[in-house]
Order: structure tokens, then sequence, then C-alpha cells
């Protein structure tokens, strides 16, 4: 669990002429920035379905789609992200899906004003917005190599978009389910002239700290694409890649239809998304308590073993905290899934870092980010087909039950088609 000492030399040996200022915070508080408003309209629909889907004039099942649509593409642009990273280029970066996050959010503007196609033209803003993302999230590792010093905040380089991404993600859920609850048209026109506005202060930000010529950062990596071949020949790297893309994808659909979930049970929009708050919120304290001390004491391997285990646990808990008859069941696991997911992470990306060096974290990293959306959006359209029939005990649930469910609904269309023919 202990990085090797080559690791450290990499970042330790920056160059005297180098000035450290405090504007250096500006480029990573605009990627937090960016980060909370691309995580705002991914799940901009997820705490209310039913209300957007009455918006969109669809179904609450292909609500799901404006979720599916945001992780394929985010996949689709990570290929572009690394190329753009490996030449440390994040300003590049920055602007880039600055510039898709306006054109994303002024598509889904006209979106909203439309009376038809509302949901195919909002499906393609939520696309734009998807390709948007991996910059914001890959960004904050090129970034701090080049701004910052080894010591800090900043020197846990595998997990600053991580740390960025669970920042900007909280608010996502809870302000969402309050802000839309109402009016869905005017509530969408605001916020989508917010995102522009946030993403304009990327085009100003300087490309390069004084005293360090652009590209400089990542002077000692391999190239490209001998830095691919080495992943894909590495066992430690596929070893660490299907359980964490894994545990990326069941995350990333679990807080697409939580609302899903719940809302068959009689829970309202709002209790869905304080639950999705707790879910991250409690995830953010976990994760900022349990990775600096496994950092300091190692013991990853065996914090990893446990923690899936228990975040295995968790899910399987969910399935009938919602038949418990009260909210608080559903608070209680939420938390616990939150807890487990995000203290996995840091610790597993921190690892990912250690077996892959000398590859980037920025470049290993953004292989996990892929694959864990591109599942993530696998398992959202698997979702689709395993609701349960409006004719189950707990009509359209997701729960355990869902599949019996269905098999009863189907059961009593077959009993009326014979009563039919008779």
């Amino acid at each position: 669990g202990t990085r090797p000492e080559s690791f450290l030399v990499q970042y330790s040996s920056e160059p005297p002429d180098i000035v450290f200022h405090r504007g250096r915070w500006l480029g990573l508080i605009q990627l937090v920035l960016m980060n909370a408003i691309i995580s705002w309209t991914w799940l901009t629909f997820s705490p209310f379905s039913a209300i957007s889907a009455d918006f969109l004039g669809t179904t609450v099942t292909d609500i799901n789609w404006l979720s599916i649509i945001f992780l394929f593409a985010f996949g689709a642009a990570t290929p572009a992200t690394m190329i753009i990273l490996s030449r440390s280029r994040p300003k590049f970066a920055m602007v880039t899906g600055g510039l898709l996050i306006i054109i994303g959010s002024w598509v889904r503007y006209g979106a909203a004003q439309l009376d038809d196609n509302r949901f195919v033209v909002m499906l393609i803003g939520q696309a734009i917005l998807g390709l948007a993302q991996p910059f914001a999230l890959s960004a904050p590792v090129t970034y701090a190599d080049m701004w910052f010093p080894p010591a800090g905040w900043a020197s846990s380089r595998p997990n600053l978009g991580l740390k960025t991404e669970l920042i900007a993600v909280l608010p996502a859920f809870y302000f969402n389910s309050r802000m839309f609850h109402q009016i869905p048209r005017d509530n969408m026109n605001n916020g989508n002239g917010q995102a522009s506005t946030i993403a304009l202060p990327a085009f100003f930000i300087p490309a390069a700290p004084p005293g360090r010529m652009q590209g400089s950062a990542q002077s000692n990596s391999l190239p490209m694409l001998r830095q691919l071949l080495t992943l894909l020949k590495s066992p430690e790297f596929w070893l660490m890649f299907f359980p964490f893309v894994l545990l990326i994808a069941t995350f990333n659909s679990f807080s697409s239809i939580i609302n899903q979930i719940l809302e068959p049970h009689g829970f309202s929009d709002i209790e869905s998304g304080i639950a999705g708050a707790i879910l991250i919120g409690v995830g953010l304290v976990s994760a900022a308590i349990t990775s600096p001390i496994i950092g300091r004491r190692g013991g990853q391997l065996r914090f990893i073993k446990i923690g899936i285990s228990l975040l295995a646990l968790s899910y399987l808990s969910f399935i009938w905290a919602p038949t418990a008859g009260t909210i608080v069941a559903s608070y209680v696991c939420a938390g616990f899934i939150g807890a487990f997911s995000f203290s996995l992470l840091p610790v597993g990306l921190e690892l990912i870092a250690d077996v892959t060096h000398p590859i980037p974290a920025s470049f290993s990293s953004a292989f996990f980010w892929m694959g864990g959306q591109l599942l993530g959006g696998v398992l959202l359209i698997c979702v689709g087909f395993l609701k349960a029939g409006p004719n189950a005990a707990v009509p359209n649930n997701l729960d355990a039950l869902g599949l019996f469910g269905r098999q009863e609904a189907m059961a009593v269309r077959r009993s009326n088609s014979y009563s039919t023919n008779d």
C-alpha cells in the first residue's frame, strides 16, 4: 500500500522558478463549479420522475434515457479527454467542457419552450452535457500537477476529480426536488441560464502558471500509446478495473432511479430528494474521514474487501427498506450506501495510481470512469425491463418482488384474454 519512491520524485522535482500563487485556486474552484452544474443537469429530472415525464410528454421509464444518454456520451468523450490531458493542457479541457456546457444548456432551454418533441430535444441537450463531464472531471488531476505544490490538500492527485465531483453533486438531489417541483418550465429556464453563466469563466483561466511553459506538467510521462499498451497488459489493472467499474456503475444507476424506487411506495419527490442528498452527504463525510486514515496506515486491499461486502449488504437492504412503512429506513440504507461507495472510491483510485505507475493517474482513472459510466447506462436500460406491472401488489415497483409483480400482471392479462374468448 506504500507508493513507490519514483512516484514521489515525479511530483517533488519542481523547477525552482515556479511561484504557486493564490490564483491557482480560481481554476480549481471553476472546475468544482463546472462539475456542480453538470451534475445538476444530469440529475435534473431524477428526483421527480413523474412530474418530469408529464412535463416532457413521455413515460417515467423513458425518463431514465436522460441519464442513459448522458452516461453514454461521457464514455464517448473520454478518449478525447485523455488525448488533451496527456499533453498537459487542462485549460483546453476546461474551455472545451465550458463550451459544451453552454451549448447543451441552451439546447435544453430550447427544449423547454417547445410544445412538440420536447423530450427528443432534451435528450440532445443531455448528450451534449454528458460530453462535457469527462473534461471537467479529469482535468483537476492535470491542473493540480501544473499549478499546485506537492504538499497540501491538492497533492492527492488521483482523487481530485472525485473530490470536485462529490462536492458538486451534493445539492443536486435536494435542490432539484424543491426548485422544480412546482413550475418545471420556469425553473428549467433559470437553471440553464445559470449553467451558461457558471461555464463562462473557464475561458479566462490562465493556461499555465508563471514560470512554467504549458505542457511541462507531465514531461516525464510515457507516450500515450505506450501508456495504453502498458495498462492493457497489466493484470493488476484489470483486477482493479472490474470491481471498481461495477462500483461506479451501480452507484450511478442507483442515484438515477432512487425516486422510481421510493415513489411506488407512497413517498414524495421531496423525500426522494432528501434520500439522494443523504446518499451524497454521508458519502462526503465518510470519504473525508477514511481516505486520510487509510492513506497513512495502509491496508487498502483489506479495506476494499470489507467495504465492498458491506456495500453489497447495504444495496440488498435497500430492496426492502421502502416497504418498512417509514422513509427513515430508506434514509438509513441510503446513508450506508453513500458511506461505503465514497469511502471505497478514493482508496481505490489511490491504489490504482500505485499499481499502474508510471502511468499518470489522470490517464488510468479515466478508464475507470469511462467503464463505470457506460456500464451504468446499460444497467439503467435493464431497469426498464425489471419494473413491475400496474397490477402488482405495489404497482410499478422496483423492489425484490418486481419480477413477481410482472408475472402477476401477465397472469391477469392472460386470464382476461381467456374470459373474452369464452
